[in-house]
């Protein structure tokens, strides 16, 4: 089979781009409306943690948007995960568990769990093991793959890779 890449939509992560600029834009409004009182001060709080947080994601969505790069890859070795700042990299054919789609607040995302989660764990960095270990508690699958930066249906991506999940799990049967 061929390899299959994936690019996130353009038009989706210029206006996720434009939505942190709106939070941080908020963020900083929080705080240049306090007046020093404590109930003011405990919404500067959420404004820095508003733009320390949005102006993070921020910062990667300019960067994505700046030096595109393929979300996923997927291949005779597996699929290469590149969708999301906790993006895992390569995942094996023969690593993964389980696939499928899953909706937690509206949001369509297609969750992967792989055999043996620490092992696969202690390959990333530590920021990366931190958001993974959150979307998993979360998500109940440790790589998700959101719909809002697909240019394609969430399904049809999940019978792309069952499809050739199947096929290299079948060619490597004795």
């Amino acid at each position: 089979m061929n390899e299959i890449v994936i690019f996130p939509s353009r038009w989706k992560t210029a206006l996720a781009f434009l939505g942190c600029v709106g939070f941080v834009a908020l963020g900083c409004f929080l705080i240049a409306s306090s007046s020093g009182r404590l109930d003011d001060l405990f919404m500067s709080l959420i404004g820095g943690v508003a733009i320390l947080f949005f102006g993070s994601i921020g910062l990667y969505i300019g960067y994505r948007l700046i030096r595109p790069s393929p979300a996923l890859r997927i291949n005779e070795d597996g699929i290469y995960d590149n969708a999301s700042l906790s993006g895992v990299g390569l995942i094996r054919w023969e690593e993964i568990a389980e696939i499928f789609v899953y909706s937690v607040v509206g949001q369509k995302t297609l969750g992967i769990v792989p055999l043996d989660w620490p092992a696969l764990l202690a390959r990333q960095p530590r920021y990366k093991q931190a958001l993974m270990n959150a979307n998993a508690g979360v998500a109940g699958a440790p790589i998700n793959i959101p719909q809002a930066i697909l240019p394609m249906p969430i399904e049809e991506l999940q019978e792309k890779i069952l499809s050739y999940h199947a096929t290299r799990l079948d060619q490597t049967k004795p």
